[in-house]
């Protein structure tokens, strides 16, 4: 079971990773993140509905390491992103530790629901950040053009 598990997160990983590296700014990031995430579980269902039950039936005790790594990665980034203007009035730790659980959310939901349509998640939750992290294409704008 580890093993299977190990696989699906992996490629998880190399997957997201992929799209982040595309990224040119903390901001396009943590969109990538959030999309790449959707769009891994959209495309690999069977593997993410397996991984959220071996996760809840305990058959997979995790010892954090690599929440944390990405936790880490992802305020690093929103860290960034505030200091380059691009976010305002977030703590970089907490909207990682949110954007994280986020992302546990929309494994969970095809646990609950194998069926559920996720055509417009991944969209929908990068707008959801950019209203959270203080920062929308307008305040962007304006900002750029003073």
């Amino acid at each position: 079971m580890r093993a299977v598990a190990a696989t699906i997160v992996d490629d998880l990983a190399v997957a997201v990773t992929a799209a982040m590296r595309r990224a040119t700014s903390p901001r396009d990031a943590v969109h990538a993140y959030l999309r790449a995430n959707v769009a891994f579980a959209d495309t690999h269902r069977p593997e993410v509905i397996s991984l959220a039950a071996l996760l809840f039936a305990g058959s997979l005790p995790a010892d954090g390491s690599d929440v944390d790594a990405t936790q880490q990665t992802i305020a690093s980034l929103i860290a960034a992103g505030v200091e380059e203007g691009e976010f305002s009035g977030v703590d970089p730790v907490i909207a990682a530790d949110v954007l994280q659980r986020t992302v546990e959310g929309v494994f969970l939901r095809l646990h609950r629901a194998p069926d559920a349509d996720l055509s417009d998640l991944g969209d929908g939750l990068v707008a959801f950040f950019d209203s959270g992290l203080g920062t929308t294409d307008h305040d962007r704008v304006a900002r750029e053009s003073s």
